[in-house]
């Protein structure tokens, strides 16, 4: 059986501009790239999740909520 976490490695999405909403990966940390402000991996404002060692950071921008589907991209 499939072990089921909260969290996934986000998918790249490109929008009508071509701009991408993408992760970049650090060791342990997923972070956006090119969000409205700057992560870090130590002591992040975005109050990132440890998922089994996998530090996932929470967008500014909101493109986990493009990845769900509960936004389109415009």
């Amino acid at each position: 059986m499939m072990n089921q976490h909260r969290h996934h490695f986000p998918r790249p999405i490109t929008n009508d501009k071509t701009k991408q909403m993408a992760w970049k990966v650090d060791g342990t940390h997923v972070y956006p790239v090119n969000d409205l402000r700057e992560h870090s991996v130590t002591d992040c404002w975005c109050g990132p999740v440890d998922d089994d060692g996998i530090v996932v950071h929470n967008s500014r921008d909101g493109r986990e909520m493009y990845e769900r589907g509960e936004r389109k991209v415009s």
